[in-house]
């Protein structure tokens, strides 16, 4: 792997869980059925030049695999269903399901499979793509500066709605996706 490559996934549970039931629906219901899907970065950053990260990362994923822990965890919740944690217990992401191109800077990433599989691609490869982007942007970075980006925000989300009520505000936080830099947050979860 290249600098920097160490794997950025360690389970196959970093995602979110609403990826779960929807596969779990998907298992149930269209078992057979191919689809396709395509990355598309919304700005106008060039992540092109991370595309042989990226596939190293995706190569990666294949070795993992759900833990017996986490399947006796799943198993311990009333809503999924335990032949669907049958096949899950034997999932493996499938990199050739997955190409990564480096199109003029652009970076382009189509998966293709059955949709029981491809499912699970979608939010492991949105963390990879934001933590090898910050991993080669900001390697300096780490949990001091973190906390300091978080306390700017958060004085500035003050005073923005200072004269608002917020006493029914309530955040749901889908931060695997986006998050930067994992490793250097260990032991802050």
């Amino acid at each position: 792997m290249t600098q920097f490559a160490s794997p950025v996934l360690h389970s196959l549970l970093d995602t979110d869980a609403y990826k779960l039931h929807m596969q779990q629906a998907v298992f149930h219901h269209y078992y057979d059925v191919q689809v396709a899907a395509e990355f598309r970065c919304r700005g106008d950053d060039l992540l092109g030049i991370y595309a042989d990260s990226i596939r190293e990362q995706v190569n990666a994923m294949q070795h993992l695999r759900l833990q017996e822990d986490e399947y006796q965890w799943l198993s311990g919740l009333p809503f999924f269903k335990a032949d669907y944690l049958t096949w899950l217990r034997d999932f493996r992401y499938n990199p050739e399901q997955v190409c990564v191109t480096n199109d003029n800077g652009k970076l382009n990433i189509r998966l293709t499979g059955p949709w029981r599989e491809v499912i699970m691609w979608e939010v492991p490869l949105l963390a990879v793509i934001s933590e090898l982007v910050h991993r080669y942007r900001s390697p300096e970075s780490g949990v001091p500066q973190a906390l300091d980006e978080l306390e700017s925000k958060l004085v500035e989300f003050s005073a923005l709605t200072k004269d608002v009520d917020m006493s029914r505000f309530h955040l749901m936080d889908f931060g695997t996706r986006r998050r930067f830099f994992a490793r250097s947050t260990a032991g802050y979860r």
